[in-house]
């Protein structure tokens, strides 16, 4: 019984001699504030700039410590010789993050060439004809 309230002395000791010392904690010299400011509000002003930059300085560890933990995995993979079929798939997939490092400059033409004709609605309408505007004449 004994042992145990002397540990609990001694934890309450320590935890009141930590905020002692974190309320009184100033990492500022009286020069930063210069020789017309008395001690006391040296002291004071001292206390608070610490206090604050602390502050600062665990947000900017915690908001660090969150971008690389959050920060998504860029990954790299190469595929030698990819067909036009695997290279679909992976334009399909990663679109625009898609990096294409090709040694080669031309390909056959049915490899990496795939074209689809949309004309658009004006343009395959009859009014564009040239029969109908040779009717418009007539």
């Amino acid at each position: 019984m004994n042992e145990s309230v002397g540990m609990k002395i001694f934890i309450w000791n320590r935890i009141i001699l930590l905020y002692s010392t974190i309320i009184n904690l100033n990492i500022f010299s009286s020069r930063n504030f210069g020789h017309d400011v008395d001690r006391v509000t040296v002291k004071r002003l001292g206390q608070w700039a610490t206090r604050l930059y602390m502050v600062l300085f665990t947000i900017g560890i915690i908001i660090f410590t969150s971008y690389t933990t959050i920060k998504p995995y860029v990954g790299r993979k190469t595929f030698d010789k990819p067909s036009f079929d695997i290279y679909n798939k992976l334009y399909e997939k990663y679109d625009e993050r898609l990096k294409c490092s090709c040694s080669l400059i031309s390909f056959t033409y049915d490899r990496f060439v795939n074209i689809n004709l949309t004309f658009h609605q004006i343009c395959s309408s009859t009014f564009t004809s040239n029969e109908w505007q040779r009717s418009l004449l007539d």
